[in-house]
């Protein structure tokens, strides 16, 4: 009989044998996944405390006889708790096809709608026909494209020798905390209506570290 529930500590390291096995043509941030994933098998006592208070992602798993065969994990994507992004939705291979996903996908959203989550996102590669399927049939939507892009390691940010608050013949600067209305007011002006809808950020997610976050300036005459 398989059972769900939180991933504990013990569970760690069959999960991250389970990550092995993802269809997502992203093996480097997968591989990075299962560091994260472990630490989470200490989180699990979230589950029983209100959606809105929880501090890091959580974790589901699939168990028959003692086995691993699935997980889930979700975490928020903005301060308002109202939408929830499925980061890891794998299966073992052995035993795709019994529709453990699905009921994976109905316990999370069973757990955390009932907590007041309004909508639940989830970031698929448009070649991983069997997630788009399992994802339509679940009743999401294709909502946008998202493109991947990927830098030279030896990158160097424009402007990181000079000080934050210094011009730049490059046009960027150092983000400052100020500019948490300016960033919140640019991101909802340039998501879709129904986007914004969906995600329902708030000023506060745009609260800022300077030495992470980068704006463009303009220079107006």
């Amino acid at each position: 009989m398989i059972k769900i529930g939180p991933l504990f500590a013990m569970d760690t390291a069959q999960t991250r044998a389970l990550l092995r096995h993802q269809n997502e043509p992203m093996p480097f941030e997968s591989f990075c996944a299962e560091d994260a994933l472990a630490l989470r098998g200490f989180t699990f006592f979230q589950h029983w405390m209100p959606c809105n208070l929880h501090f890091a992602p959580m974790a589901y798993i699939a168990k028959e006889d003692g086995i691993v065969l699935a997980l889930i994990s979700i975490s928020s994507v903005g301060k308002s708790r109202a939408c929830w992004r499925i980061e890891h939705l794998v299966v073992h291979p052995n035993h795709r096809g019994r529709g453990i996903a699905q009921e994976l996908l109905r316990y999370a959203f069973a757990t955390f709608a009932s907590q007041g989550a309004a909508h639940f996102v989830a970031e698929v590669s448009d070649q991983n026909s069997a997630a788009l399927s399992l994802l339509g049939n679940t009743g999401f939507r294709r909502c946008y494209r998202v493109t991947h892009y990927q830098v030279p390691v030896d990158f160097e940010i424009p402007g990181t020798s000079q000080s934050a608050d210094s011009s730049d013949s490059s046009g960027f600067r150092l983000a400052i905390p100020q500019d948490r209305q300016g960033l919140y007011q640019l991101f909802q002006e340039c998501l879709p209506p129904d986007l914004r809808l969906t995600y329902e950020y708030v000023p506060d997610d745009f609260s800022l570290n300077v030495l992470h976050v980068w704006c463009p300036m303009v220079c107006t005459n």
